[in-house]
């Protein structure tokens, strides 16, 4: 039996600092008192990880999809930090615990901003796609 999984980049990736939320543009200047509102763009790329499973409850309950919403960091050496399940269409049945568990064991190349200076991201949101 073969499981498609797709990861889908949903968001746009913001360089933030400490208190920005999600989803809000983060100014190119750190020090900023936010007047200049232009986003950062952020280059990475997945370098190792964990293929995602489908979940065995899933199977036995003959579940043949599934999509998960999930929120996390990557830190300047390229590791996720954080697991927020924003959304999932089959609750209960193991995506939340198996999405969370391809995050954590991700690793990522050193985020870099446009001028190549090494950042941490401090939004990524990834929507897993599980299909049977």
């Amino acid at each position: 039996m073969h499981v498609f999984i797709r990861f889908t980049f949903i968001a746009v990736v913001l360089a933030a600092f400490a208190n920005a939320e999600a989803g809000q543009a983060i100014p190119n200047n750190v020090g900023d008192s936010g007047a200049n509102t232009e986003e950062q763009k952020i280059t990475y790329k997945r370098r190792a990880g964990p293929v995602p499973q489908f979940p065995r409850k899933a199977l036995d309950a003959k579940i043949k999809k599934a999509e998960v919403l999930v929120r996390f960091s990557i830190t300047p050496k390229g590791v996720t930090k954080g697991c927020e399940i924003l959304e999932v269409s089959r609750s209960g049945y193991g995506f939340e615990e198996e999405t969370c568990r391809v995050v954590k064991y991700t690793l990522y190349t050193p985020p870099k901003d446009q001028a190549g200076n090494i950042v941490e991201v401090k939004v990524v949101e990834l929507r897993f796609d599980y299909k049977l």
